[in-house]
């Protein structure tokens, strides 16, 4: 989202590697629960901590900050 509003070109480029490199770590994380964890288990897992992680987040102040 940040990088879609940036016009300078250099800082909307690292922003977007920037998630890009965030997202692979995500992948990485799965894959290797996969690895060790059935399907169900994992996916279970997952929907159980974004849950959670929502709750966390509505609760929050508004502001600006980043990750």
């Amino acid at each position: 989202m940040i990088a879609d509003r940036l016009e300078d070109p250099e800082l909307k480029a690292f922003y977007k590697n920037l998630w890009t490199s965030e997202a692979k770590h995500g992948n990485v994380f799965v894959k290797l629960a996969l690895h060790y964890f059935d399907d169900q288990t994992v996916y279970d897992r997952l929907h159980e901590m974004m849950e959670f992680e929502g709750e966390v987040i509505k609760e929050l102040p508004i502001r600006a900050a980043l990750h």
